[in-house]
């Protein structure tokens, strides 16, 4: 993930700048547990992000992250799937489809339309850590890079690329994060608990930053709430398992032939 210029000449610029960190940092902080995601944490993102002033539940997260990236590897894991499982959680699946209907082809459609956005702008997912289109922070990777590529835009080209970005940002939070984000966000903090303080705070900050965003934006997603009981196989076919190796989330620019 390319973290956005910190060259601020705007309010405008600097608001693109700051929502690519917060999204960054959502996406990392809910990823399972790996050192390329707690290096970048702690030696990009956050040091980024101190510049900038945050809303509450997001400062609460950066400072519960600050001591979760220090302790062991194992340990931060081990929270991990205390919270999340090896597979997926039935209190808190992080899997946008499993909030949909138990229709499978309403399942194929959101997973056909997720990855419609990707490539639409250039990705796809794939590369060595690499997560189902629909995972949470696959989905907030995707609006970082959008927030990214806003900023970029500001600087460089004209308002109708602006907007372009924005709309996209806009259609993506209302079809697909926005509808069951903050929903995920609450049950992780429900689920964490005092446990698991940092993926409490996470998760809070996680659906209130996400409501933010869609007030931001002028939108109302039609709210995903979890289906009960969940019937969903396990996504990976055993890749994440007793070996604790979980490949993560990678988009990756589309290689396109010429």
């Amino acid at each position: 993930m390319q973290s956005p210029s910190i060259a601020i000449e705007s309010p405008v610029l600097q608001t693109a700048i700051l929502r690519s960190y917060v999204y960054a940092f959502l996406c990392r902080a809910l990823a399972y547990p790996s050192p390329e995601h707690r290096s970048a944490l702690g030696e990009e993102i956050l040091p980024a992000m101190s510049g900038f002033e945050l809303d509450d539940e997001v400062v609460a997260a950066v400072r519960q992250s600050r001591a979760f990236i220090e302790a062991p590897l194992d340990v931060s894991r081990a929270v991990h799937t205390s919270v999340f499982t090896l597979t997926v959680s039935a209190d808190c699946p992080d899997y946008e489809t499993a909030y949909d209907s138990h229709d499978i082809f309403q399942q194929t459609q959101t997973m056909a339309d997720v990855g419609g956005f990707y490539r639409a702008h250039g990705l796809e997912v794939g590369g060595i850590e690499q997560e189902r289109p629909d995972h949470i922070a696959t989905e907030l990777e995707f609006m970082s890079f959008l927030a990214s590529k806003e900023a970029h835009a500001i600087e460089n080209f004209s308002d109708a690329e602006v907007d372009v970005t924005r709309e996209s940002q806009a259609l993506f939070l209302r079809d697909h994060l926005g509808c069951w984000g903050p929903e995920f966000g609450r049950r992780v903090e429900a689920r964490a608990g005092l446990e698991a303080p940092f993926y409490a705070a996470a998760g809070r900050a996680l659906s209130s930053w996400l409501e933010d965003e869609c007030e931001f934006f002028d939108i109302a997603p039609t709210s995903k709430l979890l289906a009960s009981p969940l019937q969903w196989p396990e996504p990976d076919d055993g890749v994440c398992g007793s070996a604790g190796e979980c490949p993560l989330i990678g988009l990756e620019q589309i290689q396109v032939e010429r």
